[in-house]
């Protein structure tokens, strides 16, 4: 996703993928007050497939989506948490705002950011879910 992000600074976002961009944050937003999870997801997905594909080289946003499949069971438990939800939110707003003023640095940091937050709280789920990841690790 560093990778989505630094090329998007180099080309710049069209204007087609920023407003479909913020047409996730508005329903991410939508979604954080009707406390409704998965639609909340199916947004987070949809901001991240987006800027995907706004790379202009199409098998990025169908890499990206195989490998946070593995990631999708976790992110279910993760988001029942108002505040993680909200956080998100708020990080995905700082990235389209890095992307729309071509900041490739400011970006990085933005994507990082957000990345860092959900590796930790997979490891926080980790910790409290030991059983989740004892059926991975046993083929279940």
């Amino acid at each position: 996703e560093l990778a989505v992000v630094r090329r998007i600074c180099e080309i710049g976002l069209p204007d087609s993928a920023l407003a479909a961009a913020q047409a996730t944050l508005r329903a991410q937003a939508s979604a954080i007050g009707a406390d409704d999870d998965i639609a909340f997801q199916e947004q987070d997905d949809r901001f991240h497939g987006i800027l995907a594909e706004a790379t202009g080289y199409p098998r990025t946003a169908v890499l990206l989506t195989q490998e946070k499949t593995a990631l999708d069971r976790l992110r279910v438990l993760s988001l029942s948490d108002r505040g993680h939800k909200a956080r998100l939110l708020s990080e995905h707003g700082d990235i389209l705002t890095a992307l729309r003023a071509r900041d490739v640095g400011a970006a990085e940091v933005a994507m990082t950011v957000h990345l860092t937050s959900v590796l930790d709280v997979i490891a926080g789920l980790q910790a409290r879910h030991q059983e989740y990841f004892e059926a991975i690790k046993a083929g279940g």
